[in-house]
């Protein structure tokens, strides 16, 4: 979870202070920077198969906003109201939440 928040937090100021498409080298670098692969790879070792999958999923909408901010112009990067901003982040805000649901029920 902390990797996930993380990562999105960095891809997301890149993007801010760079402006997008971000060039791939930095948006990989700030994208790996907090270990999410490995943790990645921990959690499906050790997590029950839903919690794994849950992870994977929001691992992917991170990825995709992630490819998105390399490959086009996303205007409103900058403001977390705005239609474009949502309409790429809402996606992975869904699966983090869902991933979270599932997280603290496998805890009790």
């Amino acid at each position: 979870m902390t990797a996930l928040t993380k990562t999105e937090h960095a891809i997301r100021q890149l993007a801010q202070d760079e402006g997008t498409p971000v060039a791939r080298a930095p948006m990989r670098e700030a994208f790996y920077r907090n270990d999410i692969l490995p943790l990645r790879y921990q959690v499906s070792m050790v997590a029950p198969d839903e919690i794994s999958r849950l992870a994977d999923e929001a691992y992917a909408q991170l990825r995709d906003i992630r490819d998105e901010m390399i490959h086009r112009e996303i205007p409103g990067v900058s403001d977390s109201r705005s239609p474009e901003w949502l309409a790429l982040h809402d996606p992975y805000v869904k699966a983090i939440n869902t991933l979270r649901v599932a997280m603290r029920s496998d805890i009790r």
